[in-house]
């Protein structure tokens, strides 16, 4: 099950659709958000004068129909936004924090094209844009050599991970062959190591991974019922969201039964930690709304629901400094 994003006058110039990360909206919801945001400008990007040098780590959410990045402190109870970026965004989808504090936006749009954006941390301008050639980018994930990793979903859905060396805007296809009917989220380890999960042809989920300097993608045998986001805690356990189920695994490495497993008020999508690994914040998504919910980690108990616009529909979350 996949959101889709479907603009009207966007939807008869092009003769297709794209979907990106995540479950379908009800009926109606994504034209009628997508009309709004075609007859309205665009808000102002704006951020607190000091989160521009803060050395506080930060929560990045990517409001994709409302065609922002919400920004957070992530320590505090009641927290409000400390900044909001709008500048190029044309619904985001997928969000990740390098090790220098670059915030890294998916942007499935961008008149008829998709592209890759780079934030530095406080700035509300990208400083690089990498053009995506297969119209719809949907994750994105920075290896620590710089490398960018990006899912593509091309013109109907076909579905593939492509690679950006450091410091060049041409892709390599390093697809997973097991995941080609869908492909919802990308993530790595400290070692280098790529993990996708998805759906299999014969429409089961699955967790693969590409071992650092391999060509082959090898299933690591973690069930799951429907694939939902990744992340990695500083233990090295890799965390799942199973949309399915409505909850959160962790795995140990190398392990097929999760060591916690941690339950969700609605289905829940993307997920992320806090440097160490003691709080995570995930996407769920109930009806109309997306919201996003802190717990303890790995505790799993609930800590607060973040404030966020109305009819927020949240696709993506991100932490920084990111884990490597």
């Amino acid at each position: 099950m996949k959101r889709l994003l479907i603009a009207p006058a966007l939807l008869a110039a092009m003769t297709a659709c794209t979907t990106v990360f995540t479950a379908t909206p009800p009926a109606g919801l994504q034209d009628a958000r997508a009309s709004r945001r075609l007859v309205q400008p665009p808000r102002p990007s704006w951020i607190v004068a000091g989160v521009r040098h803060t050395t506080k780590s930060l929560l990045y959410v990517a409001d994709t129909y409302d065609n922002e990045v919400t920004i957070y402190m992530q320590r505090g109870r009641d927290q409000q936004p400390v900044g909001e970026i709008t500048t190029d965004l044309t619904f985001p989808t997928g969000l990740w924090v390098d090790a220098h504090r670059n915030l890294w936006v998916a942007n499935s749009y961008s008149e008829l094209e998709s592209n890759i954006l780079r934030f530095p941390q406080g700035a509300t301008q990208p400083d690089r844009t990498i053009p995506d050639a297969n119209w719809n980018v949907d994750g994105v994930w920075v290896a620590r050599d710089g490398s960018i990793y990006a899912i593509n979903s091309g013109y109907y859905g076909n579905f593939e991970i492509v690679k950006y060396p450091p410091h060049k805007t041409v892709s390599q296809v390093v697809g997973d062959p097991n995941l080609t009917n869908d492909i919802t989220a990308i993530a790595g380890d400290v070692h280098g190591n790529l993990f996708a999960s998805g759906l299999t042809p014969s429409g089961g989920g699955e967790v693969d991974e590409l071992a650092s300097g391999s060509t082959k993608w090898q299933n690591t045998r973690i069930p799951l019922a429907e694939p939902g986001g990744l992340a990695f805690d500083r233990s090295g356990n890799l965390v799942v969201s199973d949309i399915g189920r409505d909850v959160i695994d962790v795995y140990p490495p190398n392990r097929r039964k999760p060591s916690e497993t941690i339950s969700c008020s609605a289905q829940c999508w993307a997920v992320a930690l806090n440097h160490r690994s003691t709080r995570l914040w995930v996407d769920e998504v109930n009806d109309l709304n997306g919201t996003i919910d802190e717990f303890s980690y790995k505790q799993g108990a609930f800590i607060q629901t973040l404030a966020q616009p109305q009819d927020s529909y949240p696709q993506s979350v991100a932490t920084t400094p990111d884990l490597y």
